[in-house]
């Protein structure tokens, strides 16, 4: 009796995951992407030079859950700020354009890991800045390749007495695909990326002209559906602010 139950309950499992299979395939079942929606500063809103701007960040998603619930982390939404001097329209356009396209490999690849635990693309946290790596080694293969095997075996030393723990995950291809995007994007005076759903960042101080426009994009990649490799779906949500 007991064999036949268990066969039974087999059969039946075997029979849903082929029916859910199935229905991938035909496009039943999909992972929804998530909806992130910047809360403040509102869209076309305006800012004054020279001070600090606070941003909150909601993400809502089907599978993973509600960021005010606590059900997504915070670490795991980014926010990308980018600065436009003057007031031109079609730098405006382009910029908002170009927020769309996905993230680059090695950001992407950064942004799923643990690296933003530790470090932050313009300040210090635990380990050093993104930016005071790119200014300390010179940007060649060589380097790259050196600090790619870095990323995977682990440093201490290096900077100060701070460790950073081996990523054995990563292949050498992906660490350098990372160290290279540090490379060319670190030291962009007019961008600077954040993590959190909360915080804050400073304007800057006021042009000779009085003209300029900041583009937030609010950006959350989710965990996609169990058992189903790369099913995760990317949610943003882009705005303009402008300057007084």
């Amino acid at each position: 009796m007991k064999s036949s139950r268990l066969f039974l309950f087999c059969c039946t499992g075997i029979f849903f995951l082929a029916g859910y299979v199935g229905m991938l395939g035909a496009g039943k079942i999909k992972n929804n992407p998530p909806k992130v929606e910047i809360l403040m500063p509102g869209n076309e809103s305006t800012f004054n030079w020279d001070s600090y701007i606070r941003y909150t960040i909601r993400v809502t998603d089907a599978e993973d859950g509600n960021s005010e619930f606590e059900e997504i982390s915070p670490k795991e939404v980014f926010l990308e700020v980018t600065y436009l001097p003057g007031s031109s329209k079609t730098n405006e356009n382009n910029a908002v354009k170009a927020a769309v396209i996905s993230d680059p490999p090695g950001f992407a690849l950064m942004k799923s890991s643990t690296c933003f635990n530790c470090h932050l693309v313009k300040a210090k946290l635990t380990g050093p800045s993104f930016l005071e790596i790119s200014r300390k080694y010179a940007h060649n293969s060589a380097t790259i390749s050196m600090l790619a095997k870095k990323v995977i075996k682990g440093t201490s030393g290096v900077w100060t007495n701070t460790i950073m723990p081996p990523n054995p995950d990563f292949t050498e291809e992906q660490s350098k695909q990372m160290i290279q995007w540090i490379f060319k994007n670190a030291e962009n005076p007019n961008r600077n990326y954040f993590v959190g759903t909360e915080g804050n960042f400073k304007t800057r101080t006021k042009p000779d002209n009085g003209k300029g426009t900041y583009i937030l994009t609010a950006s959350y990649s989710d965990h996609g559906l169990k058992g189903i490799a790369k099913s995760n779906q990317r949610g943003q949500h882009t705005i303009v602010i402008r300057s007084k």
